[in-house]
């Protein structure tokens, strides 16, 4: 790993102990900027409450700003409406802080709603129904969204056969205490210091040699998150392609698969 993934990844070391869930958010952000891929990078954060996924979450915000869209709070079709004029602009990153607001706020015909609609707008086209309006938005969206642990599995038995689940990759951490107490003892934690990134859209090029590679790794995904090849097939190539966005290239290398084994022991429900 090396170039803006490591930069990023240490910045997030240093202040939390681990490095991965902010490269791993990095990657979402960056892949809505790859224009040859069917599906963008989404995540579904999975950690116990309290362990930083709202903090980490805002500290990406501030490095990605112009390409992420926070919503901190509860979400609803009026809230998305407000917004529909950016996601039909440009590609967005669409972050969102904490199911728990959606779960425990709104009666569960509307939570299936709004998941219905965050399923179809990571395939490139959704509908919001207001009183007075028909929103109609053909964009290119990620989803990050924040889950309690506790929450999620309360809730495992329904949830995770949602399709808009089956569109995203968990990323499941617990921090561990002990290391960032004695980071923090000993004046070893350092705040995020990495300045506004601004990413371009463009191709990425996939070589054919690649081709068994991906496969593979999307296999590898498949026993950890339980859904099918082809689509994890999309979900590895955005990983990849956005990793090589992220670092100014315009091809997918060895280095593109060396982060992805990097963070797959986190990609588990």
């Amino acid at each position: 790993m090396n170039g803006i993934s490591e930069k990023i990844y240490n910045a997030f070391k240093e202040k939390y102990g681990f490095g991965e869930c902010g490269l791993f958010e990095s990657l979402c952000i960056a892949s809505t900027k790859v224009k040859n891929i069917d599906l963008c990078l989404s995540g579904i954060i999975i950690a116990p409450s309290g362990d930083a996924k709202t903090s980490i979450l805002k500290d990406i915000h501030k490095i990605f700003k112009e390409d992420v869209i926070l919503f901190d709070g509860l979400v609803t079709e009026y809230h998305l409406a407000k917004e529909s004029h950016k996601l039909s602009e440009k590609p967005y990153c669409i972050a969102i802080n904490d199911l728990v607001d959606i779960i425990k706020t709104l009666p569960k015909r509307r939570v299936a709603g709004i998941l219905s609609f965050l399923k179809n707008i990571i395939d490139g086209h959704a509908q919001i129904l207001t009183a007075r309006d028909n929103i109609d938005i053909k964009a290119k969206v990620s989803i990050i969204m924040n889950i309690p642990k506790l929450i999620f599995d309360r809730k495992s038995a329904t949830f995770v056969t949602t399709t808009f689940i089956d569109r995203t990759i968990p990323f499941n951490f617990e921090i561990n205490w002990n290391e960032w107490k004695n980071l923090y003892l000993e004046n070893k934690l350092k705040e995020i210091n990495i300045e506004p990134i601004k990413l371009e859209e463009r191709e990425i090029k996939v070589d054919e040699k690649y081709k068994h590679q991906i496969v593979n790794k999307a296999e590898e995904l498949s026993t950890l998150k339980y859904t099918g090849l082809a689509r994890n097939v999309k979900l590895v190539k955005a990983l990849l392609c956005g990793n090589a966005l992220l670092n100014n290239r315009n091809e997918i290398n060895d280095a593109d698969f060396e982060v992805f084994d990097k963070l797959k022991s986190f990609f588990k429900w």
